[in-house]
C-alpha cells in the first residue's frame, strides 16, 4: 500500500483507540482553510463513535492574514535568492485563490456541513490576550470539559 493508506489507516486506529478510552480529539492544521477538504468524507472517520465535530475559526483582517501568507510564500525564495513579486503584485494575482481559504469562508464550509456540531469564531482583534494567549484563550474558551488544559495555557502565560 502507498504512504497515503498507511497513513489513513495509522489515523481510523488512533480515533478507535482514542473513542474506547473515552477521549476527546484535538486535531489542528491549516489545511482545514483548504476548500478542496472534503468535509463528509473527513467526518466519516468520526462518526462512527459519535464524536462531535467542533470547529474554532481564528479571524484576522483579511489584508493582516494576507501579508503574513506573503511573508511565508517568500521565505523560501528569498533563501535560495530567486525573486519574489512585490505584496501588491502576489495579491493581484492571488487574491480569488485566497479568498476561499479566509476565515469567512472557511467558517461557511463547516457550518453548512450536517455533520459539524458547532463552528466558533475567535476574532484576534477583540482584545490583546487574544494574540498574547491563544492556547489560553483556545483551551479556556473553547474546549469544554478539559480544565487542566485551561489551567495549564493559563501557567505559560
Amino acid at each position: 500500500p502507498d504512504i497515503r493508506d498507511k497513513v489513513l489507516d495509522e489515523f481510523k486506529s488512533f480515533i478507535d483507540a482514542a473513542a474506547k478510552s473515552g477521549s476527546n480529539i484535538l486535531m489542528t492544521s491549516e489545511a482545514f482553510d483548504f476548500d478542496t477538504l472534503d468535509i463528509t468524507e473527513f467526518m466519516s472517520y468520526f462518526l462512527p463513535h459519535q464524536y462531535k465535530l467542533h470547529v474554532v475559526v481564528y479571524y484576522r483582517r483579511f489584508y493582516d492574514w494576507a501579508r503574513s501568507t506573503y511573508a511565508q510564500r517568500c521565505k523560501k525564495p528569498a533563501i535560495l535568492g530567486q525573486a519574489f513579486p512585490t505584496f501588491p503584485q502576489w495579491l493581484d494575482n492571488k487574491k480569488k485563490n485566497m479568498e476561499v481559504k479566509y476565515s469567512r469562508f472557511v467558517y461557511d464550509r463547516f457550518k453548512t456541513n450536517p455533520n459539524v456540531f458547532n463552528v466558533s469564531v475567535v476574532n484576534l482583534h477583540q482584545n490583546a490576550t487574544s494574540w498574547s494567549n491563544i492556547p489560553g484563550t483556545f483551551f479556556c474558551d473553547h474546549l469544554d470539559g478539559a480544565p487542566l488544559a485551561c489551567e495549564a495555557a493559563k501557567l505559560q502565560q
